[in-house]
């Protein structure tokens, strides 16, 4: 199963299970990005997160932007 596939899976099984979570995923990048497009990142309303869209330098601020994406109930881009 692919990386993308394995965190979309866990992400439903997290769900399925009543714990809210959010799916990070890289959408584009420019220069010598570390991850590439399609890497993603499953964060827990715990803060807890899998995967890795940056390699570490952003993950922080997309755990923060997944947490109140979650508190607001609403998708962001």
């Amino acid at each position: 199963m692919a990386v993308a596939e394995e965190m979309t899976a866990m992400a439903l099984r997290l769900h399925q299970q009543g714990q809210p979570v959010a799916l990070a995923t890289v959408m584009a990048t420019w220069g010598s990005a570390p991850r590439p497009v399609g890497a993603q990142m499953l964060i827990c309303a715990d803060g807890s997160f899998h995967g890795s869209v940056s390699g570490g330098c952003v993950e922080g601020a997309v755990v923060l932007e997944a947490l109140e994406a979650l508190e607001a109930g609403q998708c962001r881009r």
